[in-house]
């Protein structure tokens, strides 16, 4: 499933608001649109890789200036928990199609508690390696397309 992150506080198949999903050779993709200009966003795209989905949440892209930039996260890293909510999918669950978009439900809730300007600790796999880092949410409008 890929999400919008410029993750609205991202998305799936469940009841979010302003997000619409269309499924295109098997997998599902979720995008945010319309929605209010000043929801708190984080400025990454992520998307549901099947079994891989134990490692976390992949990142596919990051918005250009936006918060996940500065904390050097990069496209290809995982997004492993936000605010210590839980991102990564069990063996057993990871591929399971009624899994799809858990871990990105999971993101979206925990960015909705929050406003444009406050602190999120993100927990971030890459190359074999967990680290923390802390990122602002911005208000939608405020991200670079």
């Amino acid at each position: 499933m890929r999400l919008m992150l410029l993750l609205p506080a991202l998305i799936a198949a469940a009841p979010v608001a302003n997000a619409q999903v269309a499924i295109q050779g098997g997998r599902g993709y979720a995008y945010v649109t319309g929605g209010d200009p000043d929801r708190p966003m984080i400025g990454v795209s992520t998307r549901s890789t099947g079994n891989r989905d134990t490692l976390g949440l992949m990142i596919e892209s990051v918005a250009r200036d936006g918060p996940p930039e500065k904390a050097a996260i990069e496209e290809g890293d995982r997004l492993v928990s936000a605010n210590g909510v839980n991102l990564k999918l069990s063996p057993s669950d990871a591929g399971e199609p009624d899994m799809d978009g858990v871990a990105n439900r999971r993101l979206i809730r925990e960015l909705e508690k929050h406003k444009p300007g406050d602190e999120i600790e993100l927990r971030v796999y890459r190359d074999g390696a967990t680290r923390s880092v802390r990122v602002k949410t911005v208000a939608a409008h405020e991200l670079n397309n």
